[in-house]
């Protein structure tokens, strides 16, 4: 009989903290799949953040 499998999900840390600073926090949590965060030229808050 096969078992039903847990559905996966994505972890996504989504910030307007620079990139360095979201992936030592997202590596120090160690709970998510993905980063999206702000690099010198494009600040990544508000609709961007969404559009990302």
């Amino acid at each position: 009989m096969w078992k039903r499998s847990k559905p996966v999900r994505r972890h996504v840390l989504a910030t307007a903290a620079n990139t360095r600073a979201a992936y030592a926090i997202a590596n120090h949590l160690g709970r998510f799949n993905e980063r999206v965060a702000s690099r010198a030229e494009h600040a990544l808050k508000g609709s961007a953040k969404a559009a990302a």
